[in-house]
């Protein structure tokens, strides 16, 4: 007797180990995708052809084929734990055939090209550069710390990320929260070392134009 809609909400307040911005897109999928259909719809009768034809639904309407991907993975994951709970017996949404994602053509810069592009974006040319040749994300280069810059071994240590979540800027770990070494050129060093000079070792190594933390 118990709806999805209900259930659905039981199970992301106790989705305790997702990042604050995981947790938010969670609950967004949900709110647009997932409870529109399935809200007042009781655990027990959903059926897999009910879930084929949503997919269907959805895949025929402006979503991309990753968005699609990604609301039925939430819906699936909540009647998994409902499998778990022994509400139902088995999970409706396995082996629904889902659209293909497309793989994107990647274009990289050449060297000139970054070039031109930080010299454009003055006075941030050296976080550009950096976030060109260490590939490190854009939250990482946000949360970057002076004492986590090396510049005699030339490595930074990515332990951190900032995330955006209803308007608030959030610190965390990075993206799978795997934390890593991150070395960078030679031709980096002496920007780093300017961008680091006079902070101390906690003060972020870039900032907002006013100050404070980089936003998207």
């Amino acid at each position: 007797k118990v709806r999805l809609g209900e259930w659905a909400e039981q199970w992301l307040s106790g989705q305790v180990q997702l990042k604050p911005s995981t947790y938010a897109r969670y609950g967004l999928i949900l709110r647009k995708q997932v409870l529109p259909t399935w809200s007042r719809v009781p655990l027990s009768a959903v059926t897999y052809s009910d879930v084929s034809a949503w997919v269907k639904t959805l895949s025929s309407s402006h979503l991309s084929a990753s968005s699609v991907r990604q609301a039925h993975r939430v819906l699936s994951l909540v009647l998994d734990h409902a499998v778990k709970d022994g509400r139902i017996s088995k999970n409706p949404a396995s082996g629904v055939r889902l659209p293909r994602a497309a793989r994107s053509h990647m274009i990289y810069l050449t060297h000139s090209q970054v070039d031109e592009l930080a010299v454009a974006c003055e006075p941030d040319g050296t976080l550009v550069r950096v976030l060109a040749y260490t590939g490190i994300r854009w939250g990482e280069a946000a949360a970057l710390r002076v004492g986590r810059v090396d510049l005699t071994r030339r490595r930074l240590s990515i332990v951190e990320a900032t995330s955006e979540v209803g308007g608030r800027v959030i610190f965390g770990t990075p993206k799978t929260h795997k934390q890593r070494s991150v070395p960078f050129p030679a031709f980096l060093t002496d920007p780093l070392a300017a961008a680091t000079t006079g902070k101390g070792a906690d003060d972020l190594v870039f900032t907002a134009p006013g100050g404070g933390v980089l936003r998207n």
